[in-house]
C-alpha cells in the first residue's frame, strides 16, 4: 500500500526514529490505549491483525496474515489528531518543516505519521505491531 511505499522510501533515507522506551518507559507503556479511537484501539489489541494504517484516502486498512483489507472506516479527520497527540507524547514537533513521526514503542510497535507536503493531500500513519519480535 502506499504508505509502506513511503515508509521505505524514507527509511532508506535514514530519518532517525525516536525510540519511546528510552525516553519514558512508565509513560510509554499504556499510550495506545489512552489515546487511540475505539476502532483502532480494536485493531492494535487484535492478535490477527499486524499492522494497520490510513492512507491519504482517509481509509482505514488493516493487514493480517490473509492479506490487506479494507476495515469500512474512513478516519480522516481523526489521522492528524493521533499523529499530533504521539508527538506531544514523544515531545516532538511535527509540522510542514518536519513532517515525518517515526516512533519506536517499548514493546516494539511502530509508529509512522507523515502529514503533506510529503504525505499527498492529507496526514497519513501506519502502527506496525511488534516489529521484531517472536510473539507475533
Amino acid at each position: 500500500m502506499l504508505i509502506h511505499k513511503m515508509q521505505k522510501k524514507l527509511l532508506g533515507n535514514k530519518k532517525e526514529m525516536i525510540r519511546m522506551h528510552e525516553k519514558e518507559p512508565k509513560k510509554a507503556k499504556n499510550i495506545f490505549n489512552r489515546i487511540l479511537n475505539r476502532d483502532l484501539l480494536n485493531l492494535y489489541c487484535d492478535q490477527n491483525v499486524i499492522s494497520f494504517h490510513v492512507n491519504n484516502d482517509g481509509k482505514l486498512w488493516k493487514f493480517t496474515k490473509k492479506g490487506y483489507e479494507f476495515t469500512g472506516k474512513i478516519l480522516k479527520e481523526e489521522v492528524m489528531d493521533l499523529i499530533n497527540r504521539i508527538s506531544l507524547e514523544v515531545d516532538e514537533v511535527i509540522n510542514v518543516t518536519n513532517p515525518i513521526l517515526f516512533v519506536e514503542f517499548p514493546n516494539n510497535t511502530i509508529f509512522t505519521g507523515i502529514i503533506p507536503p510529503v504525505s499527498v493531500d492529507f496526514p497519513i500513519f501506519s502502527i506496525e505491531k511488534n516489529i521484531g519480535s517472536e510473539e507475533k
